[in-house]
């Protein structure tokens, strides 16, 4: 293995490091920003698989490649709001019985 290589593995590692602590603290807006960052890249990649299927050249629709750099961010931080609204409508329903 090259150093790279190590490297990146130990990357990996840390960043799976600082996120166990967030999973902990706050699972239930870790659990729609995942949800929304999976979104986020599933939108583009499915709007070229549709531009490709009626037609449209392969090679033009690498353009979609670039909409995860404004749609994984948004949709990390829509997930993460909407978790926190629901996460505050469970509670306040908590209260009421």
């Amino acid at each position: 293995m090259t150093i790279q290589t190590i490297s990146q593995i130990f990357l990996i590692g840390l960043a799976a490091l600082a996120f166990i602590p967030f999973c902990i603290k706050f699972p239930f807006q870790v659990i729609g920003g995942v949800i929304g960052g999976g979104v986020g890249v599933l939108i583009p990649f499915l709007c070229s698989e549709f531009y490709v299927w009626r037609g449209g050249d392969p090679t033009a629709a690498g353009a979609f490649s670039f909409f995860p750099i404004l749609t994984l961010p948004l949709g990390i931080v829509i997930g993460v709001i909407l978790a926190s609204l629901v996460r505050k409508r469970r509670r306040s329903d908590e209260d009421k019985v």
